[in-house]
């Protein structure tokens, strides 16, 4: 499913580091991330995406 939205629109919809990540392909190096020792159990989001359906179906492939 293809949104077609300006980049105008997405900056109004996602935070500054949301836009930064999802729409700049922006990331930080390897290892050192916020979240990068947190080993918790949780439910993964993604915010452009199919939802949580399209997240299970896609961790069943990996474990």
């Amino acid at each position: 499913m293809r949104t077609n939205k300006t980049e105008s629109e997405w900056q109004d919809e996602l935070t500054p580091e949301q836009y930064h990540v999802l729409r700049e392909k922006g990331t930080e190096p390897a290892f050192t991330g916020e979240y990068d020792s947190v080993f918790d159990e949780g439910t993964s989001s993604m915010h452009i995406a199919a939802g949580q359906a399209f997240m299970m179906r896609l961790m069943a492939q990996w474990y």
